[in-house]
């Protein structure tokens, strides 16, 4: 304990260094936050400065507004001429058959069954869901199929005026590769994933190949095996 008795408090930093040294650690902290914040800036231009993000956006936005008029399109005007023919005599959404009735307010307990046939009456989906029963509605699955064939024609046309008054293709046409059967431009003359020839090229070169042909061993080897060294020392001793 005599070293915890005669031990002597630290001595801090005069007052006067602390209050000269604080502009530099602000100035020090503030062009740390200033690089962080920049770098985090220029990261978020980059990103959001894609061509391939703007392109979405705007496909999105165009999209959106345009399936909007599509359904404003079926919605107010086709429903109600397709109304007028006699077997629709009223909207395509209220057109549906009631599966099993519900247990609202419109069905009495104490009925018999041809009593709760006889009441089970809708006039709309809506009525028909809130009394809780069970509904085939094929009339909004009719509505929403008519939509999506308005919109699919719609987009086609779209395409094709625009083909004719930029005189380029919207929609490559793509073709199989005969070797690994992914799909590729119609106009490749390689494919992109096994590096095959579109031509044929490369068939014809493998049907083309023929192997050498050799009459012994001597001929494939081109005389190398004809005469050893022995046989050629032997030669000299002999002459």
């Amino acid at each position: 304990m005599d070293w915890f008795q005669n031990a002597q408090p630290t001595a801090l930093p005069p007052r006067r260094t602390v209050i000269r040294e604080l502009p530099l650690h602000l100035v020090d902290t503030s062009n740390k936050v200033i690089d962080q914040g920049t770098a985090v800036y220029h990261d978020f231009v980059s990103f959001c400065g894609r061509d391939n993000v703007i392109e979405v956006a705007v496909a999105l936005i165009i999209g959106s507004a345009f399936t909007a008029v599509s359904v404003s399109l079926v919605t107010d005007i086709l429903t109600p001429l397709l109304s007028l023919v006699p077997f629709l005599n009223r909207n395509l959404v209220n057109k549906f058959v009631v599966l099993s009735c519900g247990h609202g307010p419109n069905v009495h307990k104490d009925s018999t069954l041809r009593s709760i046939k006889a009441e089970c009456k809708y006039n709309t989906l809506a009525q028909a869901a809130t009394d809780g029963a069970i509904t085939l509605s094929y009339g909004k699955f009719f509505e929403t199929s008519l939509q999506f064939l308005i919109s699919a024609c719609s987009l086609y046309l779209m395409i094709k005026s625009i083909q004719l008054f930029w005189h380029k293709k919207i929609v490559k046409e793509t073709q199989n590769c005969r070797y690994c059967r992914k799909e590729i431009s119609k106009n490749a003359s390689r494919c992109g994933f096994c590096t095959s020839w579109m031509d044929g090229r490369e068939e014809q070169e493998s049907t083309s190949f023929e192997w050498p042909k050799f009459n012994g061993l001597d001929e494939m080897t081109n005389g190398l095996f004809r005469s050893s060294p022995i046989d050629a020392k032997q030669k000299r001793r002999a002459d």
